[in-house]
């Protein structure tokens, strides 16, 4: 059984191993002292060098490497070249994601047959619209040995596109911006990013954030389109190690977040997107083991937290489950939180999409998570039905505050992945 599986992963293809006394020497690596001291414990690691990437001596080891592999491994070229090519023989590679429409535009992205990299498009009006290649991938990474996208967001006028390259593979991107009416590039250029960008609601900003020499997301700054990255602002800094740092916009385009993460502690700070050059304020200060994360929607925050905010202010007592709370826009602290739905031990609250007139629960229950819409001013509250006993689903682009849909994802054991849009 085992070997058929091999002879039809494989075509048929000849896969004999080198002879032992054929098998070269493996490369030999240089030791060199280092002692780590962490926590007063000493810890040797005579390796530590490799990391310095520029290394004459560390390419030239890694050389050696690949050089090896090569060679003990050069019997299953034969058998690689066939797998590839039956894996390939499968994927549809004219390919088109699910059209998301903003503003009038619709946006997707395509593949093209022969080629690597998605195509970004959009179409204005409607899909019948003729198509307009806003960025194509494969144009950028023609030159390059390694290319990767980042972040990839239009201005709310979309007439920027604002979006983050990798050609290193360490996952530290270079900033770009492209004028869509044109089809130039502006002169503004931020390299060392992490591929996180957002827009101010006048379009006259972005934000971005930048690592430290962990690649730890630890700062935010402010840039003003047209003008140097050298007066770019530094608007956050998370000195502690333990936290990262995020940032976005919410989907009411009326507030930029910025959210503080530990594994076990949580923190948000947030400021109106129409005053980009305005101090952010906290949203509650942290405390330990205290997670919960917001989401605007209509007049007031939705939060969703485990924190028990019991009469004495104790917060030992977790909600471990998570619960929803909400509060008004002006009032953040933990202290003026209202109960929305309490915590329950049965099912853990995963988290929240709001809108203008409702909001969207994903919760788990017996192990499977599901879709709540809840309209709190005509008494809708419903669990959306699903199909099949076993399932997963999730939420899609849902872009629009207004919208009166809601797309989302859907799988299981005996369904590809769909789409649906749900009619509030």
């Amino acid at each position: 059984m085992f070997l058929s599986i091999i002879l039809a992963c494989t075509g048929g293809s000849k896969m004999t191993p080198p002879q032992k006394n054929s098998i070269p020497k493996p490369p030999d690596v240089e030791q060199q002292e280092h002692i780590h001291t962490e926590h007063n414990i000493q810890r040797s690691d005579p390796y530590y060098w490799l990391r310095e990437k520029t290394n004459p001596k560390v390419i030239s080891y890694l050389e050696q490497e690949n050089a090896y592999t090569d060679q003990v491994t050069k019997h299953l070229v034969e058998a690689r070249t066939s797998i590839y090519d039956e894996m390939l023989a499968r994927i549809n590679e004219n390919d088109i994601s699910v059209p998301v429409e903003e503003d009038g535009f619709w946006y997707y992205r395509r593949t093209e047959e022969g080629k690597p990299y998605a195509i970004s498009c959009r179409k204005t009006g409607s899909l019948d619209a003729k198509e307009e290649i806003i960025l194509d991938q494969n144009e950028l990474a023609k030159d390059t040995e390694y290319f990767s996208l980042g972040g990839f967001t239009t201005s709310h006028d979309h007439n920027l596109l604002a979006y983050a390259t990798d050609t290193t593979g360490n996952e530290v991107y270079t900033l770009h911006i492209k004028n869509l009416q044109t089809g130039e590039l502006l002169e503004d250029t931020i390299p060392d990013i992490t591929g996180s960008i957002t827009f101010s609601k006048d379009d006259q900003y972005l934000f971005y954030t930048t690592m430290d020499e962990s690649l730890r997301p630890n700062k935010l700054h402010r840039h003003k389109i047209g003008t140097p990255a050298s007066e770019d602002v530094l608007v956050y800094e998370e000195k502690d190690e333990k936290f990262r740092i995020y940032f976005w916009e919410s989907r009411s385009e009326e507030f930029l977040l910025l959210y503080s993460a530990s594994s076990l502690t949580t923190e948000y700070r947030y400021l109106q997107s129409d005053n980009p050059t305005g101090e952010f304020q906290v949203f509650t200060p942290r405390h330990e083991g205290h997670e919960y994360s917001v989401e605007h929607q209509g007049s007031r925050w939705l939060i969703v937290s485990n924190d028990s905010n019991d009469e004495q202010g104790e917060h030992d007592q977790r909600a471990q489950n998570f619960k929803l709370m909400s509060t008004s826009l002006d009032q953040t602290d933990i202290s003026s939180w209202q109960e929305v739905i309490p915590h329950r031990t049965d099912v853990q609250l995963m988290g929240i999409d709001g809108f203008k007139n409702h909001f969207v629960i994903f919760e788990r229950e017996g192990g499977l998570e599901y879709m709540r819409i809840v309209n709190e001013e005509n008494n809708l509250d419903t669990r959306v039905p699903m199909p099949e006993p076993v399932f997963s689903v999730w939420g899609s682009s849902n872009p629009n505050y207004d919208s009166q849909k809601y797309r989302y994802g859907y799988t299981s054991l005996t369904a590809p992945t769909s789409y649906y849009e749900y009619e509030i």
